[in-house]
């Protein structure tokens, strides 16, 4: 239900910390599922062949997750950073306007990176969630 609305607006910082709050437990459910071997725990009595295709289909949706956490992560440095300076800003020093002007663009990018990694993968449209 977040994934519409972080991706028309940037701006909605709690969201998109959320977002990733819940990718990652929906991270550690599915590692919860499968064991460290990379065997599905659910599957006895599958035949072989798709018990590989169950295995493949799991670790891309991990490493999904786990690229859109650090994303996210990242993301969220950036406004945890921004969050400080402002506070700060009101000094008038011109080093902290310029980290200011250049932590936004860097969100900015990294932002659009997020986006477009989810397009790209359609990790973030399908059915309009993960």
């Amino acid at each position: 239900m977040r994934i519409p609305i972080v991706i028309g607006d940037d701006r909605k910082i709690t969201e998109l910390h959320e977002l990733r709050k819940d990718s990652k437990k929906l991270r550690y459910l599915i590692e919860l599922v499968i064991n460290k071997d990379g065997n599905d725990t659910s599957k006895r009595n599958i035949n072989d062949d798709t018990d590989v295709l169950i295995d493949n289909n799991n670790h891309k949706i991990l490493e999904h997750l786990e690229k859109i956490q650090g994303m996210l992560g990242d993301i969220h440095d950036c406004d945890i950073a921004l969050d400080y300076l402002r506070q700060h800003q009101n000094s008038n020093n011109p080093l902290i306007t310029n980290t200011i002007a250049n932590i936004i663009k860097v969100r900015k990018a990294k932002f659009n990176d997020f986006v477009n990694y989810g397009k790209s993968t359609r990790t973030l449209v399908v059915n309009g969630g993960l």
